[in-house]
């Protein structure tokens, strides 16, 4: 963890207990919550993922001032080139909260990705703020993606920039910027509540664009734990969001995971540039070269070899 980060996680949850003008209006958390959200997401380009998901959260009062909140991600998210595919991941949110005014906290989650070359894990850890105004709330990150496995090493800086108004209170209009795996993206969304109750259910769906490409995002959620809370009254006294799933993910680990380069061995006496078909070579007819061997990592080498083809006799 960089050294002037440390000291920022550790402000961002020690500055409501020192401050007396952060005086709560309420608890950080009404009461114990959950939220299931099912979806699906639809890509225009080949290197990003589509497919469904799955999101579970649940949130406990931590006292009157602090709260915290366990997100899971289940998904089969494959992209077009069938290299990488479902993830899974956990995320755990500590933060103090005033409902009326703001949200600041510490936020980390881990995730695993299945791919050709082996699992891939990507954490990330920072602090998270909202600040509410209204109508209107605005939300930000600030932290670390560390990215393993696979033969990758690397880290990056991970900003996350929103700002949504809701429409009454049942209906929220947001728009969002976020940098990612040397990404940069945005996305316009809407989440309704259909009805206020046991078992509040919502719709939702996103547009994102960027480097990390065209997707649309749509789902439902379902609101358990709050009963007669309006959407926004969920968001602000119950429910933070979740923020495991990065768009930039799968198109970085396509341009750093770029086909392997190919490297040819011929036996006999001169060679050829070819790796498909049949070559006479030395005299000798040669079929197309057989992989000898493929090492799992992203950018590594698979070795062809071309084999003499005693079936064949030249000409």
């Amino acid at each position: 963890m960089p050294k002037t980060l440390l000291p920022a996680l550790v402000a961002a949850l020690l500055v409501p207990l020192v401050s007396p003008a952060w005086a709560q209006s309420g608890p950080a958390v009404e009461s114990p919550n959950a939220k299931l959200s099912f979806g699906f997401s639809a890509a225009e380009e080949d290197a990003a993922g589509e497919g469904g998901f799955a999101l579970g959260s649940v949130a406990v009062p931590l006292g009157h001032s602090f709260g915290a909140q366990v997100d899971l991600l289940v998904d089969d998210q494959e992209n077009a080139t069938d290299r990488f595919g479902a993830s899974t991941g956990v995320a755990l949110h500590l933060f103090a909260r005033d409902p009326s005014r703001y949200l600041l906290g510490v936020y980390a989650h881990a995730i695993e990705t299945d791919s050709i070359f082996g699992d891939i894990d990507a954490t990330r850890y920072g602090i998270e703020g909202e600040y509410y105004l209204g109508d209107f709330t605005f939300s930000g990150f600030l932290g670390r993606d560390d990215l393993s496995g696979a033969g990758i090493d690397a880290d990056f800086e991970a900003i996350e920039l929103s700002a949504a108004r809701y429409l009454g209170t049942m209906t929220e209009i947001s728009f969002a910027g976020t940098r990612a795996f040397d990404n940069t993206d945005a996305a316009v969304g809407v989440e309704h509540m259909l009805g206020a109750g046991a078992g509040n259910m919502s719709l939702f769906g996103e547009l994102g664009f960027g480097d990390s490409g065209t997707r649309l995002t749509a789902g439902v959620s379902v609101y358990l734990g709050s009963r007669g809370m309006s959407l926004r009254d969920i968001h602000r006294r119950n429910d933070p969001p979740t923020r495991m799933q990065a768009p930039g993910l799968i198109p970085f680990l396509e341009s750093a995971c770029a086909q392997p380069e190919i490297s040819s061995l011929a036996i006999g006496q001169g060679g050829s540039d070819e790796v498909l078909g049949v070559r006479e070579l030395d005299g000798q007819i040669m079929r197309k070269p057989q992989p000898t061997r493929r090492e799992a990592g992203c950018g590594r080498r698979e070795a062809l070899l071309w084999l003499p083809e005693p079936d064949f006799e030249a000409r």
